[in-house]
């Protein structure tokens, strides 16, 4: 995994563990990055083993979801050779 990528997967990390989860849309901005990319990093964390979770977001008619980790996907810690 290149630096780039690996900085991004933490950014997404710290996000994710935010109360209130995060949406794709947020994620994509302060990445300043695709849909697709975004997309990429939650299977990637998916396959380190992390739960990830989306819940309707209520304040927006439950048209966006919002992710965020499981508390079992809260204690991991992840490495650079987990995080491909």
């Amino acid at each position: 995994m290149t630096e780039s990528k690996y900085s991004k997967t933490l950014t997404v990390l710290s996000f994710l563990r935010q109360d209130g989860g995060v949406t794709i849309g947020e994620l994509m901005q302060a990445l300043e990055c695709s849909r697709s990319t975004v997309e990429r990093i939650f299977q990637n964390l998916e396959a380190c083993h992390y739960k990830l979770k989306k819940e309707w977001c209520p304040d927006d008619d439950h048209r966006i979801l919002r992710w965020s980790l499981t508390k079992e996907g809260l204690l991991a810690q992840p490495g650079a050779a987990h995080l491909y």
